[in-house]
């Protein structure tokens, strides 16, 4: 048995993140999509196909509240991508550019209920229920945006009959290779995670990346509220605020 995934090590590289590229967001996308409900419709039902087993019973008769509720603290979001314009392969240089967030403390409350409603069918009135958005919450704390280019520097036989004009024009718009080459600073080097810089159809280069951190934007806290229909009764709304666990509005109100 391997026990180095106990070690302290390991624990100390453990975090929350997100990790996002053009390529793994449409494959993500495309995913999603096949519960369209134009694919979700059931086949073999109906007048056409009789069926001698009864009709099991739906959960959404019985489901009255659905609540979700994720606390992570901290988080990383990433999302990467290879920037080709800058790339010469006569000169060995590859780059890529990004955004990286981090997120102190993450936490998203949201409440959905089931709300009945008369429909009309073949001219007569029957009762549906529809999973509504009844109350939600985001509560983002120190909340640190970064921009990140990334430079993988490699040995060519061809970089001594490139062009040193256009080569100088390119490299200008990124950095210089002493940029890149920079020691980092201590607060910066938790931004630095190679994994942020894969794709699905590119295989990273062999050599040790040169890394820019650039600030964009920093905010104590930022907060979304969806308030509750006023319409609603006081026995629904009873029914939200008994759950224990429930983080709704801790957040508003309170010093940082």
């Amino acid at each position: 048995m391997d026990d180095s995934y106990n070690s302290d090590d390991y624990e100390k590289n453990l975090k929350n993140s997100i990790q996002l590229s053009p390529k793994s967001l449409q494959h993500l996308l495309s995913w999603a999509f096949l519960f369209e409900p134009a694919m979700s419709i059931p086949i073999r039902q109906g007048d056409l196909f009789p069926s001698l087993e009864p009709l099991p019973p739906k959960l959404g008769k019985y489901l009255g509240t659905v609540k979700i509720k994720i606390c992570v603290g901290p988080l990383f979001l990433s999302y990467f991508y290879r920037e080709e314009a800058f790339e010469d392969p006569s000169v060995g240089r590859k780059h890529v550019v990004g955004i990286k967030g981090k997120i102190e403390k993450f936490n998203f409350d949201m409440h959905l209920r089931s709300k009945e409603r008369i429909i009309e069918v073949e001219k007569q009135e029957v009762k549906a229920r529809d999973i509504i958005l009844h109350e939600a919450e985001v509560d983002l704390k120190n909340s640190d945006l970064r921009g990140i280019a990334v430079r993988y520097i490699e040995d060519s036989v061809f970089s001594s009959f490139s062009d040193e004009n256009e080569r100088d024009e390119r490299e200008f718009l990124l950095g210089q290779d002493e940029d890149f080459m920079a020691p980092l600073h201590v607060e910066d080097e938790e931004w630095v995670d190679e994994t942020d810089y894969i794709e699905l159809d590119w295989m990273l280069p062999g050599v040790k990346p040169g890394v820019r951190v650039l600030p964009l934007m920093r905010s104590p806290q930022m907060m979304y509220y969806k308030h509750p229909d006023e319409n609603d009764t006081y026995e629904g709304q009873k029914t939200d605020k008994e759950t224990p666990v429930c983080v709704m509005g801790q957040g508003r109100g309170k010093p940082l």
